[in-house]
């Protein structure tokens, strides 16, 4: 990467140096926050899963 902050990272709130453990723990602290069972923003809750799930892939 160029430097900046990859866009699925920048939605988990991490760096380009995160581990697939940082992003693990990243995904499972924003969707607890973000869960519209739990009162969240469901737009929020699929921009999450599908970052994490972007992420996965740069790590893998």
């Amino acid at each position: 990467m160029n430097g900046s902050v990859s866009p699925c990272l920048r939605v988990l709130e991490l760096d380009n140096s995160a581990s697939a453990t940082d992003i693990k723990k990243a995904y499972r602290r924003l969707v607890h926050i973000h869960h519209p069972d739990k009162g969240g923003n469901s737009e929020m809750f699929f921009q999450i899963q599908n970052a994490y799930e972007q992420a996965r892939q740069l790590v893998a």
